[in-house]
């Protein structure tokens, strides 16, 4: 009888072990899931929320085929140093207050050339140091810029 006992005794701890054993394996699993899947909503959000602080800056697309268009046009404005000009407008951008208000493609149509060309060196001095930054703390391996329009038959 004993070695009945014994040997029913040794099956059940075979069985609870495996059992325990999967459930550990399961709840590894779960966890681990859970947390990729955490991982990769927080990363979203981030970018997400970065994008939105930097989607003020092409309000609309005609803003951003415009501003594109004239630093084709010019690449050598950005070579240019600094007027005082550019350097107020430079530090608007840092605060988003001149783009939070400029909506429509006219606002910038309508400015004098001077103010046009301030506008372009500082955005694209804003958009250089921005990058820097990012590069700078690990926050993105690499950047893509992407002129689509829909002149470009791609954008519609």
């Amino acid at each position: 009888m004993k070695k009945k006992n014994r040997r029913l005794a040794v099956q059940v701890s075979l069985i609870v072990t495996v059992m325990f054993i999967l459930a550990l394996l399961l709840i590894g699993w779960v966890v681990l899931n859970g947390t990729e899947q955490m991982y990769f909503e927080s990363k979203n959000e981030k970018i997400e929320g970065e994008m939105e602080e930097y989607k003020k800056l092409f309000m609309n697309p005609e803003i951003a085929g415009w501003v594109l268009d004239q630093w084709q046009s010019d690449p050598g404005m950005m070579l240019e140093p600094a007027t005082k000009l550019e350097k107020e407008i430079y530090d608007e951008f840092i605060y988003s207050r001149f783009v939070a208000e400029m909506d429509i493609i006219e606002d910038l149509k309508e400015m004098e050339p001077e103010v046009q060309r301030a506008y372009l060196k500082a955005l694209y001095r804003f958009l250089a140091a921005w990058m820097d930054d990012q590069r700078a703390f690990g926050q993105f391996d690499s950047f893509y810029l992407l002129d689509i329009r829909a002149d470009d038959g791609l954008y519609q």
